[in-house]
Protein backbone atom coordinates (compact mmCIF):
# COMPACT_ATOMS: atom_id res chain seq x y z
CA UNK A 1 0.00 0.00 0.00
CA UNK A 2 1.10 3.38 -0.94
CA UNK A 3 0.58 6.86 0.84
CA UNK A 4 -1.06 8.04 -2.05
CA UNK A 5 -3.47 4.73 -2.16
CA UNK A 6 -4.01 5.42 2.14
CA UNK A 7 -4.60 8.81 1.60
CA UNK A 8 -7.33 8.61 -1.71
CA UNK A 9 -8.55 5.39 0.98
CA UNK A 10 -9.39 8.35 3.55
CA UNK A 11 -10.26 10.42 1.52
CA UNK A 12 -13.32 8.97 -0.26
CA UNK A 13 -13.68 7.68 3.67
CA UNK A 14 -14.34 10.89 4.90
CA UNK A 15 -16.75 11.42 1.85
CA UNK A 16 -18.73 8.81 2.60
CA UNK A 17 -19.16 9.64 6.71
CA UNK A 18 -20.35 12.86 5.84
CA UNK A 19 -23.33 11.77 3.64
CA UNK A 20 -25.53 10.47 6.30
CA UNK A 21 -27.65 8.38 4.68
CA UNK A 22 -24.91 6.40 2.83
CA UNK A 23 -22.96 5.87 6.09
CA UNK A 24 -25.69 4.51 7.56
CA UNK A 25 -26.47 2.40 4.53
CA UNK A 26 -23.08 1.04 4.71
CA UNK A 27 -23.74 0.34 8.63
CA UNK A 28 -26.55 -1.59 7.71
CA UNK A 29 -24.77 -3.58 4.65
CA UNK A 30 -21.93 -4.50 7.31
CA UNK A 31 -24.28 -5.76 9.75
CA UNK A 32 -25.84 -8.11 7.39
CA UNK A 33 -22.50 -9.69 6.53
CA UNK A 34 -21.77 -13.04 7.89
CA UNK A 35 -18.40 -12.51 9.29
CA UNK A 36 -19.01 -16.29 11.21
CA UNK A 37 -15.36 -18.36 11.78
CA UNK A 38 -17.73 -21.21 10.99
CA UNK A 39 -18.49 -19.61 7.13
CA UNK A 40 -14.74 -18.96 7.36
CA UNK A 41 -13.58 -22.36 8.37
CA UNK A 42 -15.79 -23.95 5.69
CA UNK A 43 -14.08 -21.36 2.92
CA UNK A 44 -10.97 -22.84 4.50
CA UNK A 45 -11.43 -25.86 3.96
CA UNK A 46 -12.56 -25.84 0.42
CA UNK A 47 -9.45 -23.85 -0.28
CA UNK A 48 -6.82 -26.29 1.33
CA UNK A 49 -9.19 -29.31 -0.71
CA UNK A 50 -8.61 -27.53 -4.09
CA UNK A 51 -4.54 -26.98 -3.20
CA UNK A 52 -4.29 -30.78 -2.51
CA UNK A 53 -6.41 -31.62 -5.65
CA UNK A 54 -3.62 -29.36 -7.69
CA UNK A 55 -0.79 -30.94 -5.99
Amino acid sequence: MTQEALEHALERTSALYADKSVWASLQQAGMKSDVSWTRSAVRYAELYRAVLKGA
